[in-house]
């Protein structure tokens, strides 16, 4: 935190970059400086018919009272000290002056940008980025007289932080491409979080920080394009007053509202938000964007630290790591171009997003949990309509077998208490041994054959000790298939097949029972078994019931789990028209 104190202070030591203060530059390219201006600019035709005692330094000319509109002409020297390669091409390139302009080299007119002329009707404001090649013959070594003839008639001003660049024809263009590419990405940067706000805020949830995080990144996208109108290489000068007028305002805004967009990540009392205003007019104290952006930047690092020392929000860390990044990358060359306040502007809508999206899957999360615990307690739900009905149908029969053989009800009773003591030890588990299960299962039958004077058994080898199922599963399914299929028969055989492969479990349970056709019906005991799959294997899990040549099976398929996030590729649950086993 100690650098980003310092960085702060270093931004606000910064220099403001002043109208019309030409210096030098790198990369081969050159900020011609040293300019003088002449308000003779309609009463001659050419720079050579001026005398001497016309001309006055620029800066001198602009710190004192001086027409806005009219007629001007520019001069400076540039000294070409060697030989430059050929057969390169070179330019210059005039950039900030309002209206129409005439570029000369050596007394020679190079280029017409827009129509120069003293009537104001007759006059055609020029385009903001015009290159003016210069022929190869005329750049040799030696001091060469630059001069630029403009007309105002359109604009409030005609000087608007002017700069005169000579350079590679190529490198030029090359340069302003690569600083079109920057605002269109920061701008996308804008709009990209613009959408998915107010996408968030009219369809999803009505919170007000998404309508404002959203109005406010669609503001700073058009405040950066504001900011750099030329990027749109067909508009003409004219609209420079479009952007005198409204820049200072789309400045002073969306930085307050940068700042309050922060205090609303870190949760700040809704009763600081009134105050807050207070800060809107100071932001007209500071005369640029670079000076505003290290206010923005001094809040913003403020109130992170509060939130932080106080472990209000959070979002304290993320702010602070993309705070420390945008202070990290400021100085990198990919900045260049695009100006400070929209930098920062950048990397906290970053921020934002990083927050929204974690707010969005916690609340994904929070679903799927709430989901689960509902399934859960539809489980206990179906257990408990499940045991009911069982021991009322026991207990019934215990009275029959008293009646007719005390022994007999005896050891119906013991097989009763040792299932109800099996059902206590698993009831709270989601998953049991496949061994336990069958010892479940087979006591169930053992009842069933007490009840009935019958004898059903399970059949199973080979089966792996690790083999886990959900409880009461396959005891679910063999009390259907006792339901459905022995309605007249004394003897039953269950047989239960278990296979385990690469893909998954393939486990069947089948009987020789007769079952009727299907009514298209599900009882409680299948929603029971679906239940417990879904809660155990997600969608991993597919069951089909069928007949076969000896009576009906039921197949229960699991996949091995796969990749997070990656879905089986088959249905959740599939089943076959027919009567359960």
């Amino acid at each position: 935190m100690v650098f980003c104190l310092v960085f702060t202070v270093w931004l606000f030591q910064q220099p403001a970059p002043m109208p019309n203060q030409f210096t030098e530059v790198v990369d081969g390219q050159v900020m011609l400086t040293g300019w003088e201006i002449s308000e003779a600019g309609a009463d001659a035709a050419h720079p050579d018919a001026l005398p001497a005692d016309a001309w006055l330094p620029i800066e001198a000319y602009l710190d004192q009272p001086h027409p806005t509109r009219g007629h001007w002409w520019l001069r400076t020297e540039l000294t070409l000290a060697e030989v430059l390669p050929a057969p390169k091409f070179y330019a210059l390139c005039p950039e900030g002056l309002a209206s129409a302009t005439e570029v000369y080299w050596n007394g020679r007119l190079m280029l017409a940008n827009g129509v120069v002329s003293a009537d104001p009707t007759q006059s055609r404001p020029g385009r903001y980025y015009e290159p003016v090649p210069i022929p190869a013959a005329l750049v040799r070594p030696g001091t060469h007289r630059i001069a630029i003839r403009v007309a105002n008639h359109h604009n409030q001003h005609f000087w608007n932080g002017a700069q005169i660049i000579f350079g590679p024809y190529d490198d030029l263009l090359k340069g302003i491409a690569v600083w079109q590419i920057k605002v269109y990405l920061v701008v996308g940067v804008f709009l990209m979080t613009a959408l998915l706000h107010l996408g968030l805020f009219f369809f999803a949830a009505k919170k007000p920080a998404y309508l404002f995080i959203g109005a406010l990144s669609f503001s700073l996208g058009g405040r950066l394009l504001l900011e750099n109108l030329w990027v749109f290489d067909t508009l003409d000068t004219r609209f420079y007053d479009v952007q005198q007028n409204w820049r200072r305002h789309a400045t002073v805004l969306t930085a307050w509202a940068v700042t309050a967009a922060v205090g609303l990540q870190l949760a700040l009392p809704k009763r600081a938000f009134p105050p807050w205003l207070v800060l809107l007019p100071l932001g007209y104290a500071f005369p640029t964007p670079d000076a505003l952006a290290a206010l923005v930047a001094v809040l913003a690092l403020l109130l992170v630290l509060w939130a932080g020392a106080r472990q209000r929000a959070p979002a304290a860390p993320v702010l602070g790591f993309f705070w420390i990044a945008a202070a990290l990358s400021y100085v990198l060359p990919i900045r260049t171009g695009i100006d400070a306040l929209s930098w920062l502007s950048c990397w906290l809508v970053f921020a934002f997003n990083t927050l929204t999206l974690n707010r969005l899957a916690k609340q994904e999360r929070e679903k799927q949990a709430a989901l689960l615990r509902s399934a859960r307690l539809e489980n206990q739900m179906l257990k408990g309509s499940i045991k009911p009905h069982f021991l009322m149908n026991s207990l019934t029969s215990v009275l029959a077998w008293m009646r007719r053989d005390p022994d007999t009800a005896g050891e119906l009773v013991q097989a009763l208490a040792d299932e109800f003591r099996q059902l206590a030890q698993i009831a709270e588990h989601r998953l049991i041994s496949l061994q336990e299960e069958l010892a479940l299962c087979r006591n169930h039958l053992r009842i069933m054959s007490l009840r009935k004077g019958a004898d059903y058994r399970l059949e199973a080898a080979n089966l792996p000790e690790d083999a886990t199922i959900p409880p009461l599963v396959l005891h679910t399914l063999v009390e259907n298939g006792l339901t459905h299929g022995y309605e007249k028969q004394r003897t039953g055989v269950f047989r239960l097949s278990y296979d385990r492969d690469a893909r998954g479990v393939h486990l069947c349970l089948q009987n020789d029972g007769q079952s009727g056709p299907a009514d298209g019906g599900e009882g409680t005991g299948l929603k029971y078994v679906r239940a417990r799959l879904n809660e155990s294997y997600g969608s991993r899990w597919r069951l089909t019931s069928r007949p076969d040549a000896s009576g009906w099976q039921v197949c229960i398929d699991i996949d091995e789990p796969g990749p997070p996030g990656q879905r089986s590729g088959t249905a959740p649950w599939q089943e076959e028209t027919g009567e359960p086993a």
